[in-house]
Parts: structure tokens; C-alpha cells; sequence
């Protein structure tokens, strides 16, 4: 038992309260270890003094124990997806940053080798170029060749 000699000395000090602290200081999912830990060091408490109030405190981990479980296991879950959800958000902006470089480049390519719709792609970039100073990303270097 990992936590063992750390929770009798607790015990054995009266430090009830310290104990808590101290699991604050351990991985979340250790906690669960140490409960039952302590649960084991209950039994063994009441099997030698029959304290009605330790078992009490045994039985009360019974319940409380899969709960604190499934709490830090939701929690762990629940970072984990947040992770991926911004990962996920990366890669979609991204792709969104090389599509808006794709089309700026057309954009710029069709005006540099005056296709036909050079006229409608100057149009399209002086909007682009107000919306983006609009919005505050506007960056000259991006259309420097069609300026």
C-alpha cells in the first residue's frame, strides 16, 4: 500500500484534517487509492476496538468511494476533451488560414496575369482588403504584389 505509513502517521497524530491538505497534494486519480487506503486502516481499527463511530466512517466509503471515483475519472474525461476540442479547433483554423492564403492568391494571380475576371478580382480584393482592416488583420505584405 503506497499511502500507508503517510495515513497512520496522520492517525496516530490525530491530523484529521491535514489529511485532506495532503491528498491535495497527490494526482487526482491516486485519491481514490488513498480513500480505500484509509478505509483498510479503519478496518483494521474497528476489528481491534469495535467503535461503532469507525465503522460508521468504513461504511460511509462505501458510497463515497465510486462516487469520488466516477467524479475524478468525469473530470479527467472531460479535460481530456477539451484538449482534443482544441485540437480540433487548430486544425480548423488551420485549414481556414490556408484556404484564405488559396484564395488570396487567386485572387492576386488572376490580376497579376490579367485574366478576364482581372476587373471583378480587383473588386473583390480592395472589399477583402477594407474587411480585413475592418476587423483589425489586415496586413499589407499579404497583397503587396497587387498594391
Amino acid at each position: 500500500m503506497k499511502y500507508r505509513e503517510e495515513l497512520i502517521e496522520f492517525l496516530e497524530n490525530g491530523d484529521l484534517d491535514k489529511i485532506m491538505d495532503w491528498m491535495g497534494t497527490k494526482p487526482s486519480l491516486d485519491h481514490t487509492d488513498i480513500f480505500r487506503e484509509l478505509q483498510q486502516i479503519f478496518w483494521e481499527i474497528y476489528d481491534e476496538t469495535g467503535n461503532p463511530n469507525i465503522l460508521k466512517q468504513i461504511q460511509y466509503y462505501d458510497t463515497f468511494i465510486p462516487a469520488y471515483e466516477e467524479n475524478v475519472l468525469n473530470h479527467k474525461l472531460a479535460e481530456a476533451n477539451y484538449v482534443m476540442a482544441v485540437q480540433e479547433q487548430e486544425k480548423v483554423m488551420q485549414r481556414i488560414i490556408e484556404a484564405t492564403v488559396g484564395i488570396r492568391r487567386y485572387i492576386m494571380d488572376c490580376i497579376i496575369n490579367q485574366e478576364d475576371n482581372a476587373e471583378e478580382m480587383k473588386e473583390l480584393a480592395q472589399k477583402i482588403m477594407a474587411s480585413e482592416k475592418e476587423s483589425g488583420i489586415y496586413d499589407e505584405n499579404n497583397w503587396i504584389e497587387i498594391l
